[in-house]
């Protein structure tokens, strides 16, 4: 038990300092989060496949996309975490042009793409946004002050992952 938990640690701080040499830049909160993820991971980790995700996300999206927000560390992250960065790219700018129907556009939005997309293969996307926007409709008649801000419109695609087994439609079961 002490050996792997001392094990996971290190890989957390090597993670970590990792991410702040080839990314000095980014947000400081960023670095633990994105170091969590990666030590969560058994599999080897380094700077030429993140830098290989970010071109990745610079091909594939615009200047002024919210990809490049402040979730940027994040999904960049969650790619080079895959075994197949270039398919869960399109897959999440597949999920992120379905909730860009139904959601204001957000900085964390394509994070919410991302992890949506990624469970959603296979199964109707556009039933599962639909799902979200009913939650966050949901929420928002409940709790109207605390979802106001652009950083709830994340939640309701997670959420929709959760409960989409319990209140699918009819014609999926």
């Amino acid at each position: 038990m002490r050996t792997s938990l001392s094990h996971r640690c290190a890989r957390f701080l090597d993670a970590r300092d990792m991410l702040r040499r080839a990314f000095p830049f980014a947000h400081a909160q960023m670095i633990p989060i994105c170091a969590g993820m990666a030590a969560g991971q058994d599999r080897p980790w380094d700077a030429g496949r993140l830098y290989a995700c970010r071109d990745l996300i610079q091909e594939e999206t615009g200047l002024f996309s919210n990809f490049r927000g402040a979730g940027h560390l994040a999904v960049i992250t969650l790619l080079a975490l895959s075994p197949a960065p270039e398919e869960r790219m399109a897959f999440a700018l597949q999920g992120y042009k379905v909730l860009r129907t139904r959601f204001y556009a957000s900085q964390y939005l394509p994070l919410a793409a991302l992890l949506l997309a990624d469970w959603a293969r296979g199964r109707d996307l556009d039933g599962v946004a639909a799902r979200a926007e009913e939650i966050y409709r949901r929420m928002k008649r409940e709790h109207p002050f605390l979802t106001g801000s652009r950083f709830c419109w994340p939640c309701p695609p997670i959420q929709s992952r959760r409960w989409w087994i319990r209140w699918r439609p009819a014609t999926t079961r």
